[in-house]
């Protein structure tokens, strides 16, 4: 994926000796990111009472499950499946009468980054300063993945004994998924807005949403977790 955002992926002969070099590259800057602590990672998570009606999810107060404390729309694909089914995610949360629960997560790997940018800006090295930035954006994705796994055998702790090799994590052969909050299945971006209220992601794990739902740092991500054997990714975007 680093390549890629170089335009440098595949197996042409011309790529492949300017990729090897900006993989060398960026080894180096990451190892000056972590050994100068130029970037901090941080991450918060939450899973609770949920139950589905129709389209939504109603979350709770593990404390007090009369009263619902945030409400989600999970949108409904226009495309229907094998099944004939249009597809929501609120249909791998249990409706009413049973117990279910949704998992909401937020991290980054970008906070204090921008201080470096700024200054290799300043310096005329744009080149590191672009490097430094989507390497981070690789490694956000590393934390939600590792974050992920530890939710899955030990926090909520639904598939205690996974045991996938690396290759098997990364193809998601685990049970459950974590879409973020953008794409296609969940295509919202005003959601960020209400997992942030719940996790109170700005004071720890020191994200900012602005007034659009971007999220500073940029090397950010924010989601749901579903639990669920039978939960498979959607695609819900209204065009």
């Amino acid at each position: 994926m680093y390549l890629i955002a170089w335009k440098l992926s595949g197996n042409a002969p011309e790529k492949q000796s300017e990729a090897e070099k900006v993989l060398d590259d960026g080894k180096k800057i990451l190892r000056e990111l972590i050994d100068n602590k130029y970037t901090s990672a941080h991450a918060v998570f939450r899973i609770l009472p949920a139950e589905s009606d129709g389209n939504f999810v109603n979350v709770y107060n593990p404390e007090n499950l009369i009263q619902s404390i945030e409400k989600f729309n999970f949108l409904r694909s226009l495309t229907p499946d094998s099944n004939g089914n249009c597809q929501s995610l609120a249909d791998y949360i249990a409706p009413h009468g049973f117990n279910d629960y949704l998992g909401m997560f937020a991290a980054t790997t970008g906070y204090g980054l921008k201080d470096y940018t700024d200054y290799l800006i300043k310096k005329g090295d744009d080149y590191k300063s672009i490097a430094a930035k989507l390497l981070t954006d690789r490694l956000v994705e590393a934390l939600s993945e590792y974050l992920h796994l530890q939710v899955r055998k030990n926090y909520w702790g639904y598939s205690p004994d996974e045991n996938l090799t690396f290759d098997e994590m990364l193809k998601g052969h685990y049970v459950g998924i974590r879409p973020a909050i953008g794409y296609p299945s969940t295509p919202l971006h005003e959601q960020k807005q209400q997992v942030f209220n719940i996790l109170n992601a700005t004071k720890n794990a020191h994200i900012i949403l602005t007034e659009t739902s971007a999220m500073s740092p940029a090397a950010s991500v924010c989601g749901f977790y579903f639990a669920s054997k039978n939960a498979n990714y959607v695609d819900a975007r209204q065009i």
